[in-house]
């Protein structure tokens, strides 16, 4: 995903080494073409064969998207720089 900014999280609760991604994108666009390239990756396609058991077919949850404004954007930018990690 040449081009955008991802976030890796991990749960804090719930599935033990439950992961997600978040990928911000200004347009349904944007994510209809990053998702196309991934698609047509073969290196990528072939990376998700070669994790084996550590994809379980069936465990992914729908993606949920959503257009935040600029307001709510800056509010969670200044969480983010203001939050420490959990173990200090």
């Amino acid at each position: 995903m040449t081009g955008v900014d991802v976030l890796l999280a991990s749960s804090m609760a719930g599935t033990i080494g439950q992961i997600g991604f978040i990928a911000g994108v200004d347009t349904a666009a944007e994510v209809d073409d990053v998702n196309a390239a991934l698609a047509a990756d073969a290196t990528y396609l072939g990376t998700s064969v070669e994790a084996g058991d550590l994809l379980v077919t069936g465990s992914t949850d729908p993606v949920i998207a959503m257009q935040m404004d600029e307001a709510t954007a800056e509010h969670i930018s200044r969480l983010d720089a203001s939050t420490e990690p959990a173990n200090g």
